[in-house]
């Protein structure tokens, strides 16, 4: 057995040094990526190739610390609790829009009138509960009388 090195850096192992290449066609296969094997009954070529330097990906960033969690949960939470606080508050608001909107529409009449009305109001109604300014009322007109009939059930 001969071990030698070719012109191309490749190490050549030679089982039967008397038959040079002559005996049988060569078998050339890959066994990896860096190495190649070429053989014959009697000789054995070994290339290895030189790895080329493969792109890696880059590191996956670090873990964030336990302090950055907790400042994404707090403002997850502040941030969801602001959302129902600004809500709320638009509820409100438009709860409020709608009453100034109604009391907008409401039918307006002057001062004036209103005084009118009250006092015309309070001159023509009589009011049972202040007999000194009306006078006696008769018990069939009096709503506040006691009933004439003894009571409101009847137990047969």
């Amino acid at each position: 057995m001969k071990v030698e090195k070719n012109s191309q850096g490749s190490i050549v192992l030679d089982l039967n040094p008397s038959s040079k290449f002559t005996s049988s066609p060569f078998h050339h296969f890959t066994t990896s990526p860096l190495l190649q094997f070429t053989s014959s009954p009697s000789l054995i070529v070994i290339i290895a190739y030189k790895p080329l330097a493969l792109p890696q990906p880059p590191p996956p960033p670090p873990p964030p610390p336990p302090t950055t969690i907790l400042i994404q949960r707090l403002t997850s939470t502040i941030t969801s609790t602001i959302t129902t606080i600004i809500i709320s508050k638009l509820r409100r608001l438009t709860e409020l829009n709608n009453r100034l909107r109604e009391d907008l529409e409401r039918e307006r009449i002057p001062v004036s009138q209103a005084a009118k009305s009250i006092i015309q109001y309070t001159s023509q109604t009589k009011d049972f509960m202040v007999p000194s300014i009306w006078g006696t009322v008769d018990k069939k007109d009096d709503p506040y009388a006691p009933q004439q009939s003894g009571g409101c059930c009847l137990v047969m």
